[in-house]
């Protein structure tokens, strides 16, 4: 009877240890996940920055061509 009682318990033991382990997996996983989608975000980021920032003076300079010289010329 004993025997059993010991069998249980390690049997309670091994399954608590296993939860456990499966619980530290899963955080790990989403730990790794979040990474993952910071990583997306930044990558994203850092591609509408150069976007802007490559597109804005070339819309400024276009901009001022056709229409801020003849203001300029026009204002002198």
């Amino acid at each position: 009877m004993l025997s059993l009682i010991l069998v249980a318990s390690l049997f309670g033991l091994v399954k608590s240890v296993l939860i456990a382990l499966l619980a530290v997996l899963n955080a790990i996983l989403a730990a790794f996940a979040a990474l993952a989608v910071w990583k997306a975000y930044l990558a994203i980021g850092i591609k509408v920055a150069f976007i802007v920032l490559l597109c804005i003076p070339v819309v400024g300079i276009v901009i001022y061509f056709l229409w801020g010289r003849k203001k300029i010329e026009a204002a002198s």
